[in-house]
């Protein structure tokens, strides 16, 4: 004769072994994964066990209108007018927009950022590769000029901004740009606190100018002030 114990157990493996309790224990794990959902895998969580969510589609994106430029300058000595300056490299910003004599995309940045520049690159933001560009017009009264790049691949996904009203005081404004000390694009915030005819630095003349109290560091230059609705005011 075999000890209770194992009696009790072989009933036990012969019950869970039969063709109908592996039947209901099938349907009540079908019932348990409807209610639950199907099991998370361990190829489903991260590393500390956190479900991981699928993907969302791709959708088109636009690319980033404000760019960062890259420019080298070669300027001549006034001191000594028969021979140049040593070569220096700065960077500033610009953003693109369409010209409305033609239609042309191009870039508005300040002409201090290309004054006497020798070579011109520009890079969108989220973008590794830099562009070759050209100085198309440049207006060193008013302090700017337009770039053009011959590569189609940089216009593509690109959508210009568009110029908005003069705004009012205290209206609120945002700076976008490409400060130095990083590589990536910067946006502060602020407010217009003055409106009225100020000397421009970069060639003296007195024009019209908006004041405002974001911060705005070397390499800002170039990059626009977008208002509520986004769009440029200087």
């Amino acid at each position: 004769h075999y000890p209770r114990a194992v009696m009790y157990t072989c009933l036990a493996l012969a019950l869970a072994l039969s063709p109908r309790s592996l039947s209901v224990r099938r349907r009540a794990s079908a019932a348990q994964s409807r209610r639950c959902g199907p099991p998370v895998g361990a190829a489903d969580v991260d590393i500390y066990g956190r479900a991981v969510l699928a993907p969302l589609e791709a959708s088109a994106s636009t690319a980033e209108p404000v760019v960062k430029v890259y420019s080298v300058h070669c300027s001549v000595n006034v001191a000594m007018p028969w021979s140049n300056k040593p070569q220096e490299e700065s960077t500033g910003s610009g953003f693109t927009m369409r010209q409305q004599h033609d239609g042309q995309l191009v870039i508005l940045t300040n002409a201090h950022c290309v004054a006497d520049a020798t070579y011109v690159e520009v890079r969108k933001a989220g973008d590794s590769q830099k562009h070759v560009a050209q100085v198309a017009r440049i207006a060193h009264e008013c302090d700017l000029a337009t770039l053009t790049v011959s590569d189609d691949a940089f216009w593509e996904g690109v959508e210009p901004l568009e110029f908005g009203p003069m705004p009012s005081l205290q209206d609120e404004v945002s700076v976008v740009g490409y400060p130095e000390g990083g590589e990536g694009v910067s946006v502060t915030q602020g407010v217009v606190s003055r409106i009225e005819i100020q000397r421009y630095a970069h060639s003296g003349a007195n024009l019209l100018a908006v004041q405002i109290d974001a911060a705005i560091n070397p390499g800002n230059s170039g990059g626009p002030a977008l208002n509520a609705d986004g769009d440029v005011i200087g």
